[in-house]
């Protein structure tokens, strides 16, 4: 067992510590298999399902402490309720539909080119330049109707798109079209098939099971997480 697959064998214990260090927040993510990050899949990576059980454990354990009065907000949970009970969209760029990459972020590197991500710049650091969408110093029309920041578009409009179209879930989210280069080499990769897809299905179905069972106090402390605070936005 790597010591990434590892520690996810343990997260009552991660977030027992985060509230034995007074934090109030605590965010349980998944690795970001870009960059270097990629190089070291057979060490690092896990599976969907691995992560999916780590965040399932993990969460349980955060609403344990809150019904013993200890204040945790886990801000994956805060970002995907946001989606589905707030009428204010606190704009997380990684589901933003269309994609926020390249419009709500830009990215203006040292290398003297603008990315539309930081996953888009960590790309291009390991030699896939694809996703540039301009020199620094173009004007942001430039940039935003460059032919890499159209294709970014058009590759996460979920009416076109197959896997989407009739998706349970596609008011609260988009393909990834960066994540998709970076794994698959392609854009425009069956969202279905991508991590990204997968990952958030999954999550979504939690966080409805998880409301569908709240009793009062939970339910109240759900909608509470779903309010826009800041960190839901930068996260």
């Amino acid at each position: 067992m790597t010591t990434t697959k590892a520690s996810l064998a343990f997260p009552e214990e991660i977030v027992d510590e985060y509230v034995r260090q007074g934090f109030r927040e605590i965010f349980l993510r998944p690795l970001s298999s870009y960059g270097f990050a990629k190089r070291n899949q057979n060490l690092l990576g896990y599976s969907v399902q691995d992560f999916l059980n780590f965040y399932r454990r993990g969460l349980d354990r955060i609403m344990y402490w809150n019904q013993r009065g200890v204040e945790l907000r886990e801000v994956y949970a805060s970002i995907l309720l946001n989606k589905m009970l707030s009428t204010f969209d606190a704009g997380y760029v990684d589901l933003q539909s269309p994609t926020g990459a390249g419009s709500s972020v830009l990215v203006y590197n040292y290398d003297g080119f603008v990315y539309p991500s930081d996953e888009a710049r960590m790309l291009a650091e390991t030699g896939d330049r694809s996703l540039r969408m301009g020199r620094i110093g173009e004007s942001l029309d430039e940039l935003l109707n460059s032919p890499v920041r159209q294709q970014l578009v058009e590759a996460c409009d979920v009416r076109s798109m197959s896997d989407c179209r009739d998706c349970a879930y596609n008011l609260y989210c988009s393909p990834n079209p960066v994540d998709a280069q970076a794994q698959h080499g392609t854009m425009t990769f069956a969202a279905g098939a991508t991590e990204h897809c997968q990952r958030h299905m999954a999550l979504f179905d939690a966080m409805f099971s998880t409301l569908r069972a709240a009793d009062e106090d939970t339910s109240a402390l759900l909608h509470e997480w779903a309010q826009v605070r800041e960190s839901c936005a930068n996260a």
